[in-house]
């Protein structure tokens, strides 16, 4: 059983870099930094190879790499599997064929957080489209 499955356990959330972004930003909403705060607090957050990637090449100095670093590896590691590969790759298919293309590598975060059993918290349109064509479990943080 994961702990998604536990009956009153709060979801677990893998956060995408679009709301990372806002979250490390002093004039971030408090609403958004209260609940990431809130959802790592209770170790509920997960990341994986895309969003790391993704968040440690925007940082502006080594100091704040270093720490991003450091942060991101406090929370669950959520593996890239063939399965994961494969999932992404039947939205894609459907969504291009549905004349929604979307970019790969937002398959690619969609497609682990449905295969791990997580929510997606994001601030990206993408994942809204990926939402209406899949099993994805999502929070959109709208300013």
């Amino acid at each position: 059983m994961s702990p998604n499955d536990e009956p009153g356990a709060p979801a677990r959330v893998l956060a995408d870099s679009s709301l990372w972004v806002e979250y490390y930003q002093p004039t971030g909403r408090p609403a958004l930094q209260a609940a990431v705060k809130e959802a790592v607090a209770q170790d509920r957050v997960g990341t994986m190879a895309m969003i790391l990637i993704e968040v440690l090449r925007g940082a502006l100095t080594s100091e704040s790499y270093e720490a991003l670093q450091t942060d991101l590896a406090a929370l669950h590691w959520l593996d890239v599997t063939p399965a994961v590969a494969r999932r992404g790759a039947k939205i894609g298919f459907s969504l291009d064929r549905a004349g929604k293309p979307v970019p790969a590598t937002d398959l690619l975060i969609a497609a682990t957080a449905i295969e791990h059993g997580y929510a997606l918290w994001h601030n990206d349109g993408h994942f809204e489209v990926i939402a209406e064509n899949s099993e994805l479990v999502h929070r959109r943080f709208v300013p």
